[in-house]
This record gives C-alpha cells, sequence and structure tokens, in this order.
C-alpha cells in the first residue's frame, strides 16, 4: 500500500494536533510555564488545546470533501 502526499500530510496534521493539544493541557494542569503567572498560563492552555481541536476537525472535514468527490467524480 503506497503512502501518496496528500495521506503523509493528513497523518502529520493529525500528529501535530495531538502534540498541540497534548501541550496545551500541560499548561493548562501546570506541567509546563509552571512560573508564569496562572491566568496567562491558563488562557494559553486553552487557546493550544481550542486550536488543536479546531486543526484535527478541518483535516478530518477536508478528508471527508476529498473522499466525497473522487467517489462521484468517476
Amino acid at each position: 500500500m503506497a503512502l501518496t502526499t496528500q495521506k503523509f500530510l493528513d497523518i502529520f496534521g493529525y500528529i501535530v494536533s495531538i502534540i498541540v493539544i497534548l501541550v496545551g493541557l500541560a499548561m493548562i494542569f501546570g506541567l509546563l510555564l509552571s512560573q508564569t503567572h496562572t491566568n496567562y498560563r491558563i488562557l494559553f492552555g486553552i487557546v493550544l488545546l481550542l486550536y488543536g481541536i479546531y486543526r484535527s476537525v478541518t483535516i478530518r472535514l477536508k478528508q471527508r470533501k476529498n473522499f466525497y468527490n473522487e467517489d462521484h467524480s468517476s
């Protein structure tokens, strides 16, 4: 099974999304930037968490759109 460029980019996008979500959670729980003011750390952690979720949802929607277009283009 050949790994196409688009599949590779989708997998890479999911990996980056997971990393961003984990970093956001680590900031929220104080595992990263513990010396930073709590409100700023939590706010930045929430922003990263939401961005990671947004990124994974947009990748999934793009996959569904591409699958639908490939299925009906023949």
